[in-house]
């Protein structure tokens, strides 16, 4: 997959952007990003590599941010996707730490009917 590929499924993916509720009948609700979160998951990323990552994110996964964890896990899924992503962590750090624009982006795509 190349980064184009990979932007593409992460604004096109929704279960990155919405949690579906945990009860029947719930709405579902935008997922809400902390950049102090995201910056962090990303420097694991850049110094420790996928998996460390993910376990660092899953520590995070109590009440609050569980659908924000769902959703940072999702990125990484993806990422683990894009070998130039995956094997150069500088350009997988910024996807991560740049999610919050990456979901303004999805939001215009969305709103607007047209590409971002």
């Amino acid at each position: 997959m190349t980064l184009k590929e990979l932007l593409d499924r992460l604004l096109s993916d929704e279960a990155i952007w919405w949690d579906r509720g945990t009860r029947p009948g719930e709405q579902r609700r935008p997922i809400s990003y902390s950049s102090s979160l995201l910056s962090a998951v990303a420097s694991v990323f850049e110094e420790r590599g996928l998996v460390q990552a993910r376990v660092f994110a899953a520590s995070k996964s109590g009440g609050e941010w569980r659908s924000t964890i769902q959703g940072v896990l999702r990125v990484l899924d993806h990422i683990a996707e894009c070998p130039q992503a995956l094997e150069d962590r500088p350009v997988g750090r910024t996807i991560i730490k740049s999610l919050v624009e990456i979901r303004k982006a999805f939001k215009t795509r969305k709103e607007g009917g047209r590409d971002a």
